[in-house]
């Protein structure tokens, strides 16, 4: 609170200070830990220069601030908009070649989308709004439309990272009993956000929407591509409005971060089938996870990729889903909030 408090208002700055306010309760959490490698537990702006923008020509970074815990709308709005100016204040007006990610409170709709187009109007250097996979319904309910509204107006991806709390169970049969069970268990809910988004018309009525999954792995995929053309094929009546093979929406629209990997990369045509079964490199695209220690090492993943698969993997993909050149191409200052 400390950090956050110059840029809250009076009225939340003293609530903060009066009810001893520290921070959510969702990022009170045991956690592994970060990776030694990355230089320690302290993540700053000349850790990442050092670490990662030694080795990159930009980098997009997620500020988690567990939003969705926040039961008062007004508050997490406010806190909303402090983690936003934050970030652009702290770390993208120190470093122009960082990019960030928009912290929306996700348990209201209407705060959510007056964040995403204040901050989207005034500074561009945001390229994505961060949502959690625990959520309150599936991504492709109703409610949730005005915000893929707005990230389209604002030709902003929408980024689905795992981890939040809602309260919601993170499986169909209750809770689990500790991180691992839940980190192993964390495709099911990216598959019922992206089943939901296809089922429920998203991509339909939002054709140039662009959604990331972070931290969801790969692997379930070409199975749920698998399933769900198939029982369109007999169950369509259903979603009448859904005119394409599943599928297809899910090429099109859905990008996957390559952490965690969970293809044995040192299993040659194992990658490649699953590869083959995604429809290529497209839909994969590196992250380091920075600074997390259960990152993989993805040089045996290179190590399997032709050079114009390993160009699109670490460049071409990220660059295009979210716009990177011409986000970095203007000019910063003019772009910082008000």
């Amino acid at each position: 609170m400390d950090a956050l408090r110059p840029f809250l208002s009076e009225h939340w700055s003293n609530y903060t200070r009066e009810n001893g306010f520290r921070q959510p309760q969702a990022i009170e959490y045991s956690y592994p830990g970060w990776n030694p490698v990355f230089g320690g537990a302290e993540v700053t702006v000349e850790s990442i220069q050092a670490n990662v923008l030694e080795q990159a020509a930009a980098a997009l970074v997620n500020c988690y601030y567990g939003l969705e815990c926040i039961r008062n709308p007004y508050f997490a709005a406010a806190l909303a908009t402090a983690v936003n100016s934050w970030m652009a204040a702290e770390w993208l007006d120190r470093e122009p070649r960082l990019l960030a990610s928009i912290a929306v409170p996700i348990g209201d709709v209407e705060h959510a989308v007056a964040e995403i187009r204040r901050v989207a109007t005034s500074d561009r250097r945001f390229a994505q709004v961060y949502l959690p996979a625990r959520a309150w319904d599936p991504y492709g309910n109703r409610r949730y439309w005005p915000i893929w509204e707005a990230a389209v107006e604002h030709n902003l991806t929408v980024g689905i990272h795992f981890g939040g709390v809602t309260g919601n169970p993170p499986t169909p049969v209750g809770p689990l009993a500790g991180y691992f069970d839940e980190y192993c268990s964390a495709g099911q809910l990216f598959q019922a956000h992206i089943v939901s988004m296809v089922c429920e018309g998203v991509f339909d009525r939002f054709p140039t929407l662009r959604v990331v999954l972070s931290e969801s792995g790969v692997t379930w995929l070409p199975t749920l591509f698998w399933k769900i053309d198939t029982e369109w094929k007999s169950a369509r009546r259903e979603i009448p409005w859904v005119r394409r093979p599943p599928s297809e929406y899910i090429r099109e629209h859905v990008r996957v971060t390559a952490q965690p990997l969970d293809i044995p990369p040192e299993s040659g045509q194992e990658l490649r089938d699953v590869l083959d079964q995604l429809g290529g490199i497209d839909m994969l695209m590196f992250s380091s996870d920075y600074p997390h220690r259960h990152a993989v090492d993805l040089e045996p993943l290179h190590a399997q990729l032709t050079p114009e698969e390993r160009q699109r993997f670490d460049h071409d993909n990220a660059a295009e889903v979210f716009r990177i050149e011409q986000r970095l191409a203007q000019d910063h200052a003019a772009s910082r909030p008000s």
